[in-house]
């Protein structure tokens, strides 16, 4: 990818997540509590990309004491 391209890569998402919130915050009144939609084409490329769950480890700023041994939280 050039500089250009990646330039304008940057502009179009940019713009996109400008939009996307302008337009939540007129309908939601508490749209930054959710997450933001990016464009179709950069969120399946988030999705490729991320670690799979099994990657993960539990945080340890937690206590231990309420971790399950499937690592999931007590409820």
């Amino acid at each position: 990818m050039s500089i250009n391209d990646r330039d304008r890569a940057i502009e179009r998402l940019s713009a996109f997540v400008a939009r996307s919130v302008d337009e939540r915050r007129r309908r939601e009144p508490f749209f930054h509590l959710e997450s933001i939609a990016f464009p179709d084409d950069i969120y399946a490329q988030i999705l490729a990309l991320k670690p799979e769950s099994r990657d993960y480890r539990p945080c340890m700023a937690r206590s231990k004491g309420h971790d399950l041994d499937d690592g999931r939280i007590r409820g």
